[in-house]
């Protein structure tokens, strides 16, 4: 039987263990929440790592990496120990001194120093742009970053969670959107046409210089914001109404500048003008108009060639009559017309008709060309066309002739009444007719080509020689630290470039002796005068090459007259003289001449090695080189022989061994010896210079004018004369003339060949405005314009391509 007390101490015990189990399960209840709770947490912590666009990472005051998202972002596998930030970046300074905050620049480092700084000051930071250097497998790599940071404290300690987030693409963005405003103001500024920006309203927003220029205004800020494109009273209305409505405008105005000045700005222009007006549009992403684009193209120079020079008209006339080719311009809307007879009679017509009525019908055209020149006149009259250009069929005289045909539409304006189309034609039924004669000739130039590649290979080594010795010694120079090195190399460069300039002047006299068209042209002059030249010219050749020569002369006359080729029996004797430099080292160079049967021996003796004996009646033939170690093609004597032989004369050479050898050339001539003829050459030709002395004794700062098509030409005398003269550049003839009125140079280089006014004609127009100015002529033809340069003003010629020394002595020579 139970007693109270065991009762009770039954009962306690049983709430005892159920109290006590009570607690246990809201223990585990309690252990398992609070491990749910970090779990979730944990998740939603790596959830946000893990998607964030951006490097996440937190650091403490040392920059040491202790958590981050990086690793998970470029999937790599975590280090075992926490890493400092530049480490774990590549940063170039961590990779090449061992470990971030090791280099002595780590302590510059403007990361490093943010992140310290902020959690210093318990402070925030964002929008902070850094490039670090980063190395990767291969390379260094520049990157950069935005930087963000939220200071934060945990279990005690001072943290920095920092955003990085790339912004390569926006700087490569950025510098690629400044290149491409920078290309397009350098653009805008220098467009050599008026351009001006128009908001859509037609209000005035930006111009260029060539707009200011065209319109006569000095300063932008007067028009900037108060020029309104649909005031302009030059501009047609009807222009103006396709503006509003975003249509492209392409056509002729005509500035009335008195009118503008009164009513739109003010400008110092009180002529008409002539401009092709173009305007085009930009627009939104809608396609609404934003800006209106307007450019302005000078055409006032076509207007006063077409309708107000009459010599112009004139100088048509003419030369359509003398050439046979003929020339209409004519209005079709209008009776301002040009037409020469040779146009006519290049139609099959022979004058007295309507012209229009010539050109609607073109009765003695073949019908196949009729249908299409009409049908080309009739699609002018309605818009912009481009020129057409054929060979069309036209009966003359009973017989169809080849004609070609160009047609140009000058101007279409009909706003204005004028649509102005340009015709040309010649008849070409010779050339028509000497096709099958080419043919035969193809076959003889396919024969000739294979001469020619044998004389080619022949050549490939002699020009070759001269060629890599310039290349080679040019690289040389540039790199050279050394002045006397340098100097050597320039005249190693130097030689060789007069080696291959004669070798190339020999290759083109060979040409001609082969193809035989060399030229002559004979005339009276004095063989004394050229004989000293010559000496004078090779005594001033041998002061600093070859001082232990002395140069000689032997005239036998007082006077000795004869007709014949100057520029030819100079070559021959400086082809000898040239030889005799060579193999002569001390002793002399004799050169003369003696009377010898009915003519005259002209002879160039030397006291040089000689030529062997069984070498001698080679010296002649092409190709042939008795000393191998001597600069030269073998083609000089071989030319001489062929130029001799067609003057009627013998040519030979007397020659001993290690004593010296005499060449010379025997010609037929009649000699006078007295001074009675009217056609002897002048005693000093044209291209003898003075003894040149110094490049910088050019005296003076003095303006030269260089005409030349060629830009070169200017680059040249540039390069060579800047210290000592202005030079100016003009690349044609028309040109040449107007900057030499306004700026009256002192001298004039100018080749003979230009466009627009070729420079014999420039040359006599400068030559009547200033009778003393030196005129100087470059040609590639010497000696067959010489007559003609000199009779058109200039003073001398220098043949291209030419040298530094023949610049700077004909200079000389003319400023003295």
């Amino acid at each position: 039987m139970l007693t109270i007390s065991t009762l009770f101490l039954a009962i306690s015990t049983s709430f005892i263990f159920i109290g006590v189990h009570l607690v246990l399960t809201l223990l585990l209840v309690w252990v398992i929440i609070y491990f749910m709770r970090k779990k979730a947490k944990t998740s939603v912590h790596d959830l946000t790592w893990s998607v964030t666009p951006n490097f996440l990472f937190l650091l403490d005051k040392d920059c040491y990496v202790l958590d981050t998202n990086y690793y998970d972002r470029m999937n790599v596998p975590a280090p075992k120990e926490p890493m400092m930030f530049g480490d774990l970046l590549n940063c170039s300074n961590s990779s090449l001194n061992g470990g971030c905050g090791k280099s002595k620049d780590c302590g510059k480092c403007s990361i490093r120093n943010l992140i310290s700084s902020s959690i210093e000051a318990k402070s925030n930071f964002k929008d902070i742009d850094v490039e670090m250097s980063l190395r990767s497998i291969n390379r260094l790599e520049k990157s950069n970053f935005r930087l963000g940071g939220k200071y934060i404290r945990v279990n005690n300690k001072d943290l920095m969670l920092v955003v990085a987030n790339d912004i390569n693409n926006e700087k490569s963005l950025e510098k690629k959107t400044l290149h491409e405003i920078q290309k397009f103001s350098f653009l805008f500024e220098n467009l050599p046409v008026g351009c001006a920006i128009f908001d859509a309203e037609g209000i005035l927003t930006e111009m260029n210089d060539s707009y200011l220029e065209y319109m006569g205004v000095d300063d932008k800020g007067g028009l900037v914001g108060k020029l309104n494109i649909f005031d302009n009273p030059c501009v047609n209305e009807s222009y103006k109404k396709l503006m509003r409505q975003g249509i492209p405008v392409s056509d002729e105005v005509k500035y009335e500048f008195s009118k503008l000045n009164k009513t739109y700005f003010t400008t110092r222009f009180r002529d008409d003008r002539y401009f092709r007006f173009i305007v085009n549009y930009l627009r939104d992403a809608d396609g609404a108009v934003k800006s209106i684009v307007v450019l302005w193209v000078s055409n006032t120079l076509v207007h006063i060639t077409l309708r107000k020079n009459k010599n112009f008209q004139k100088m048509v006339m003419y030369a359509s009559s003398v050439s046979n080719v003929g020339f209409c311009s004519i209005n079709l809307l209008g009776d301002d017309d040009i037409i020469t007879y040779a146009f006519i009679r290049n139609l099959g017509e022979h004058g007295g008709g309507d012209i229009r009525y010539l050109l609607s019908h073109y009765g003695q055209v073949h019908p196949e060309n009729r249908d299409e020149l009409i049908a080309y006149q009739e699609k002018a009259m309605k818009q912009p066309v481009p020129s057409f250009e054929k060979d069309i069929r036209v009966l003359i005289n009973g017989k169809y002739h080849w004609i070609k045909m160009h047609i140009g539409q000058q101007l279409f304006d009909p706003d204005n009444g004028t649509i102005q189309l340009s015709y040309v034609n010649i008849d070409i039924t010779s050339q028509k007719e000497t096709q099958n004669e080419l043919l035969i000739e193809k076959e003889k130039a396919e024969s000739s080509d294979k001469l020619k590649s044998a004389f080619l290979a022949n050549m490939s080594h002699e020009i070759r020689t001269p060629l890599n010795a310039i290349v080679g010694f040019s690289e040389l120079l540039a790199i050279a630290q050394d002045d006397a090195e340098k100097e050597s190399y320039k005249d190693i460069i130097k030689k060789n470039n007069n080696l291959l300039l004669q070798l190339i002047n020999d290759i083109l006299d060979l040409s001609k002796i082969e193809a035989n068209t060399l030229d002559f042209s004979y005339a009276d002059f004095d063989v004394n005068e050229l004989i000293r030249e010559i000496v004078m010219t090779t005594t001033f050749r041998c002061q600093e090459t070859k001082p232990n020569i002395e140069i000689q002369s032997a005239i036998p006359l007082d006077i000795c007259v004869i007709h014949s080729e100057w520029i030819r029996l100079s070559q021959i004797l400086n082809n000898f003289i040239t030889n005799a430099l060579k193999f002569t080292e001390q002793g002399h160079i004799k050169i003369g001449y003696e009377t010898f049967k009915e003519g005259l021996r002209f002879f160039v003796e030397d006291t040089g090695i000689g030529i062997k004996e069984d070498r001698v009646d080679q010296v002649f033939d092409r190709f042939v080189k008795l000393n191998s170690n001597q600069q030269g093609t073998g083609l000089g004597l071989s030319i001489c022989q062929s130029i001799v032989e067609k003057m009627g004369g013998e040519i030979g050479v007397n020659s001993t061994f290690g004593v010296g050898s005499t060449f010379w050339f025997y010609l037929p001539l009649s000699i006078a010896t007295e001074l009675n003829m009217a056609n002897i050459l002048p005693k000093e030709s044209p291209k003898t210079a003075a003894p040149a002395t110094k490049e910088n004794e050019v005296a003076g700062e003095k303006i030269l004018l260089i005409a030349d098509e060629d830009a070169s030409t200017f680059k040249i005398c540039q390069a060579l004369l800047k210290d000592e003269y202005k030079i100016l550049y003009a690349r044609d003839g028309e040109e040449a003339v107007s900057l030499f009125l306004k700026e009256q140079p002192s001298i004039v280089l100018m080749n003979v060949l230009l466009p627009k006014s070729d420079g014999y004609d420039s040359a006599t127009a400068i030559r009547s405005i200033a009778p003393d100015v030196p005129l100087i002529a470059l040609t590639v033809h010497a000696q067959l314009a010489e007559k003609r340069i000199l009779k058109s003003g200039f003073n001398t010629y220098i043949e291209k391509p030419f040298t530094k020394e023949i610049l700077f002595d004909t200079l000389r020579a003319l400023t003295r």
